[in-house]
């Protein structure tokens, strides 16, 4: 697509922002704790059929894209648009107004999940 943003996908993402709440809805009558992993995801952006979420804690983003998850998110996206989407995800950091304006430790102190308990396959 090059350094364009096509306007088409722009449209998408603004869509799925505007249901996103709906999808997760729909996505907790299916599976509730893979709702509860996309709570805080944000739309990012679309290029072509792929849909980027992004993630802030990378336990969250391996859950989603476990086969079995990855199949209900896109079905219920692709339902919603009507038209076939992949999922892809991103990992994102919180800004500290976002994070509620408190300050917060280096990035290095937040432990994430993953290293605690292990990766899920």
């Amino acid at each position: 697509m090059g350094a364009k943003e096509d306007i088409s996908d722009v449209k998408v993402l603004k869509k799925i922002r505007q249901v996103w709440p709906k999808i997760l809805k729909e996505i907790k009558a299916r599976n509730s704790s893979l709702e509860m992993f996309l709570r805080g995801v944000e739309p990012e952006k679309v290029e072509d059929d792929i849909v980027y979420l992004k993630f802030y804690y990378r336990f969250h983003k391996e859950m989603a894209e476990v086969p079995k998850n990855r199949g209900v998110i896109e079905e219920i996206l692709e339902r919603e648009l009507a038209r076939p989407v992949r999922i892809k995800g991103l990992m994102g950091e919180r800004t500290a107004k976002e994070k509620g304006g408190r300050p917060t430790k280096e990035t290095k102190d937040e432990v994430d999940p993953a290293e605690i308990f292990g990766k899920i396959e």
